[in-house]
């Protein structure tokens, strides 16, 4: 899933240091920051995916310059009311703007003040570690963001509907609301999204 950023919603872009990530037993590519990642949750079965959708604060002018968007993460919901949370952000390395995909075990199964969520069921038993395997596969990690700081929204759920995880149509479903603003959950407008670009 890849899903716009803005640099006003974590008010600075991060800047990667080169820092080794914390060692699993999962290999993860350097492009991920799982410090925030309970190990065992890699394991773990997951029962739906939830795409939620954030008000964009325009604490920094942010609207002045770019349309009005979202700020959309995933959630993998596990047993016991837990998640894993993905989300990517913009970070500066070699003199461009790419993608970190941090990973946090939460002990929810969603964030609880969406402006607007989806949700899709599992066909086929999936764990943790198979979603991270199919966004290293497919590059999905590897993203650079536009001059704006948008990227191609709904990419790692056509990903999963490939590998016939969740059902068919899934990927139609998050365009459609994924390309549009959503100022509360029942009013959405749509609005043409900037694609990056994967390397």
């Amino acid at each position: 899933m890849s899903t716009d950023k803005h640099l006003c919603l974590r008010q600075t872009a991060w800047r990667r240091e080169g820092t080794p990530n914390q060692k699993f037993a999962m290999e993860f590519s350097e492009y991920f920051e799982p410090k925030s990642l309970q190990e065992a949750d890699l394991d773990e079965v997951v029962k739906q995916i939830h795409l939620t959708g954030y008000a964009v604060s325009n604490d920094f002018g942010f609207e002045q310059t770019h349309s009005p968007t979202n700020h959309w993460t995933m959630f993998l919901e596990l047993d016991c009311e837990k998640s894993v949370k993905v989300d990517i952000n913009p970070t500066y390395a070699n003199g461009k703007m790419t993608g970190l995909v941090f990973l946090e075990s939460k002990a929810c199964v969603m964030t609880y003040r969406p402006v607007k969520s989806l949700t899709f069921s599992l066909k086929n038993e999936l764990h943790v570690k198979d979603v991270m395997e199919i966004i290293m596969r497919n590059g999905r990690d590897r993203y650079i963001f536009t001059d704006k700081d948008e990227g191609c929204r709904f990419t790692v759920i056509k990903d999963l509907e490939v590998a016939e995880a969740i059902g068919k149509g899934s990927a139609v479903v998050a365009v459609r609301t994924l390309g549009c603003y959503w100022g509360s959950p029942t009013e959405g407008t749509p609005r043409e999204m900037e694609a990056g670009e994967f390397f």
